[in-house]
């Protein structure tokens, strides 16, 4: 049984060894929801030696099940169409995808997850996801790139009354815990009891075993739970015969049995393998000491900034410029880069809602820090008092939240994303909160102010400027191409434009990723990548060229790393299965336990710098067919030739000056851009101090003519990592993340 109604008990029937031992979904209400709004689905089966299909249109049977052939295989093929009457995009995100497929091979550890996104181009390369050490390498993924106090993550296996149990964990050197858990493979966000459980477990078992060996006496503290999971990395995952999920979105697992097992098998598991590795666990114990003074050095911090009521304005930060509107839903705080920038800020708000917080003195990187410290920062204390809900985890409340928007506004510079980035860490780590309810957002100031006599005009970026000076230009200009005669218009020049800077584009990151520049050429010029191949058609050959620009960047080792496309595997090791299963892979015991060796797949395909510059070469022939048919040829990139020159390929007349030509495209854009220039003042802001109130408020703060970006949170594990790359202790990690995208920093071609 595959599709039948609801709550028909397809899954389960009763006997053994028959239907779902576990499953996130009992009752089949979220395959009727797909069926019901898609315009058309398709399920086909294989079972019993038969091939097996049924269709249907906005969840009403078209056909009866009926056999279609015979098969050997076992297995479900379910496609879909989601209803175009009543989804205004049919776009599935690849990323949301790729995480989740992720995901569920960390949980089933062995399972092998191909995915492959068929709607990009067809030089796509498909992704596997495969796992020997399940939720181990979950924790051995997400603490990549930390320092971490035992090698290996502590593992638990087992099955206690029908529930299975695995739990992995690893501390770290930082100040935050991370624990993710879930129940039959479904993402419990808000937790549940069994991540209730766990956390009652660890609590006690630390807390036993630094009583027992003496840890505590030096110190007179009393660890409670917070301190104790300081730095701590934890999958938890549980299969649960009769799941209770609360709400719709099952992102809390309800079975009260459930706490009484994880806690009483974690507490047995745990407390041998604390004994067997002593030197560990004492270092594990000793961080959670160190959190345990550093929480009590932070409560006098906390309680100084508790007690500044939020009703009596005195107490608000000196520097704060509040608005006079007391509804937090109306209001929004600007946290501004300088003194100066906020005071230029100040004049230019509405003071009905818009407060203005300048952010003065040095900023501090809160992954670096515990809270004792964070707390003694002046543009902290600051922030917590002006945003008025409090910090940590015993303190923080949302509802009390003062604004409904919290906008960080910092210059364009370097300066300026550095304190971006610290800021966004700092709410990240501290006050995620406010991101996950959509509270964060980060303003965006214009890059360029363009004048032409009286008319003035605000730019975005680089590309918007471009555009813009190329719709001025095209006004005044007429270009033609010799092969045509005829003048292209305005639509069609803007078209080639764009393909233009797309192929100088592709052609700059193909000799960033290696490729000679003379190779290059040749590939223009005649089609081919050596000189000893006949002259044909780019667009014609691409793949075989691939192989040849491949070969010939090989065999020169000045060009840069040579190109590699490796089947090998990443190993990380799995402990062996069985019913029960305790494992601590520290230095203590690793050498004596059976690590498994299996190897493991770790999102394993084709060697990424190759397959990007497969996808580069397809992206040329592409710009580079939509090119030939404003007869634009590929050899027109090379620099003028003696032919071309006689030729005059392209004209370019203006209004105030003689006709002029030029013979290869790149010189046409050069002439261009020169041309744009003529009676333009261009300004270039460094800094939101070099604006004026009027000029802050129009492009930044008004909200009729403002851009906001909202600051989200899809992907938790993805953002942790990113932001221990890049502000974490670690260096080589940032320094090979640098080198990786430097390439693709894009140069300011206007300012000073």
């Amino acid at each position: 049984v595959v599709m039948t109604t609801l709550h028909a008990g397809g899954k389960f029937d009763g006997r053994e060894q028959v239907g779902y031992q576990t499953a996130g979904g009992l009752h089949g209400v979220g395959a009727s929801c797909v069926n019901a709004l898609s315009e058309w689905l398709h399920v086909q089966v294989q079972q019993n030696g038969g091939v097996y299909e049924q269709r249907y249109a906005r969840g009403i049977p078209k056909t009866k099940v009926k056999k279609t052939g015979s098969s050997k295989k076992t297995g479900t093929r379910t496609t879909f169409m989601p209803d175009t009457e009543i989804f205004d995009t049919l776009d599935f995100s690849y990323d949301i995808l790729r995480d989740r497929l992720r995901e569920l091979a960390f949980l089933n550890k062995g399972v092998r997850i191909q995915f492959l996104d068929e709607r990009a181009a067809e030089t796509s390369e498909p992704v596997t996801f495969q796992y020997e050490g399940g939720i181990a390498s979950f924790v051995t993924y997400q603490n990549q790139n930390k320092e971490v106090l035992h090698p290996k993550p502590i593992y638990i296996e087992g099955i206690q009354e029908q529930t299975k149990v695995e739990i992995a964990f690893q501390f770290n050197n930082t100040y935050t815990e991370n624990i993710s858990s879930y129940a039959n493979n479904i993402r419990t966000s808000e937790g549940g009891f069994h991540e209730s459980g766990f956390k009652s477990a660890i609590t006690r078992a630390f807390k036993t075993y630094a009583t027992d060996n003496d840890l505590l006496r030096s110190v007179k503290i009393n660890l409670t739970g917070e301190d104790i999971r300081e730095g701590m990395t934890a999958i938890i995952s549980v299969k649960v015969p009769e799941p209770q999920f609360e709400g719709q979105t099952k992102s809390k697992l309800g079975n009260t049995e459930v706490e009484g097992i994880v806690q009483s098998f974690v507490r047995t598991q745990l407390k041998t393998i604390l004994e067997e590795s002593p030197r560990v666990s004492k270092l594990i114990v000793q961080k959670a000491i160190q959190a345990a003074q550093a929480r009590e050095a932070a409560r006098s911090a906390r309680e100084v900034i508790r007690r500044k009521s939020v009703l009596d304005s005195a107490s608000m930060p000196g520097k704060l410029a509040d608005c006079s509107e007391s509804d937090p839903t109306r209001t929004e705080l600007f946290l501004v880069e300088g003194e100066s920038a906020g005071g230029t800020a100040k004049q230019g708000r509405d003071r009905q809602n818009q407060a203005v917080l300048p952010l003065k003195g040095k900023g501090i990187n809160v992954d670096k820090a515990r809270l004792d410290k964070i707390l003694k920062n002046a543009q902290v204390i600051d922030m917590v008092t002006a945003l008025g809900t409090g910090i940590g985890t015993e303190e923080f409340t949302l509802e009390k939240l003062r604004y409904s928007k919290v906008i960080i506004m910092a210059d364009a510079d370097v300066d300026g994303a550095h304190i971006r980035t610290l800021l966004l860490t700092f709410f990240f780590r501290q006050m995620p909160e406010i991101i996950v309810s959509g509270h964060l957002y980060i303003a965006q100031p214009p890059l360029y102010l363009i004048k032409k006599g009286r008319s003035a005009q605000y730019l975005q970026d680089d590309e918007a400027m471009e555009d813009y000076l190329l719709t001025l230009v095209l006004d005044t200009v007429k270009i033609t191409n010799a092969r045509r005669g005829v003048p292209y218009t305005a639509s069609e020049y803007k078209t080639i434009a764009g393909s233009i800077r797309k192929v100088q584009t592709i052609l700059e990151q193909l000799v960033q990723s290696g490729i000679a520049p003379e190779e290059l050429s040749m590939y223009l010029k005649t089609g081919q990548a050596t000189e000893t191949t006949e002259t044909g058609n780019l667009t014609e050959n691409v793949d075989q060229l691939l192989a040849a620009l491949e070969t010939s960047s090989m065999r020169n080792a000045s060009i840069g790393d040579n190109l590699q496309v490796s089947d090998t595997i990443e190993s990380i090791g799995a402990p062996p299965v069985g019913d029960t299963q305790t494992t601590f892979l520290d230095e203590d015991t690793q050498s004596q336990q059976d690590t498994g060796g299996t190897s493991e797949q770790h999102e394993a395909h084709t060697s990424k710098p190759m397959v990007a510059r497969r996808t580069l070469y397809h992206d040329l022939q592409r710009e580079l067919e939509n090119l030939a048919a404003f007869d634009i040829k590929d050899t027109d990139f090379l620099p003028e030739t003696d032919e071309a020159k006689s030729k005059k390929l392209f004209s370019i007349q203006s209004e105030d000056s003689d006709i002029h030509h030029v013979g290869d495209v790149f010189s046409l854009m050069q002439y261009l851009f020169e041309i744009e220039h003529r009676g333009l003042t261009i300004t270039r802001f460094k800094g939101l101090a070099e604006m004026n109130a009027r000029q802050l408020r129009e492009t930044t703060m008004s909200q009729d003519e403002r851009v906001l970006l909202r600051v989200t949170l899809d992907d938790a594990v993805e953002a942790d990592r990113v932001f221990t790359l890049l502000m974490g202790d670690t260096v080589e990690p940032r320094r090979a993340f640098i080198e990786r995208f430097g390439t693709h920093v894009s140069f300011d071609l206007y300012g000073a």
